[in-house]
């Protein structure tokens, strides 16, 4: 039980470094590095493919959320929230939530 405790309290700490902001920064410059372009073209706001990234491009930028987040995640997700802007929003929220941002079958 005391290990089962130190986990989630571990786990609580990590997610809770993941604000909007973090998460926002983080999707910027990896949008940016995708896209080859340099971080301050990057419009928060603007969707994911005004950026000219393909499907297979925007599939991998959702595995790499799921990584940076450690959570399950749709491979979707970059067609579901279409913007940094929403995106970030979306699993911050979801994160302070404590649940699986998206769960995928």
């Amino acid at each position: 039980m005391k290990d089962e405790n130190l986990a989630q309290s571990v786990l609580a700490s990590r997610t809770s470094l993941l604000t909007e902001d973090v998460i926002r920064e983080w999707l910027i410059r990896r949008v940016a590095d995708q896209a080859d372009v340099d971080v301050s073209a990057i419009d928060t706001a603007a969707p994911f493919d005004s950026y000219g990234l393909n499907s297979i491009v925007t599939v991998k930028i959702a595995g790499d959320v799921e990584k940076f987040v450690k959570r399950t995640l749709s491979p979707a997700l970059l067609f579901e929230h279409t913007s940094i802007d929403e995106l970030a929003s979306y699993l911050a929220s979801e994160l302070e939530n404590g649940e699986p941002a998206v769960v995928t079958d």
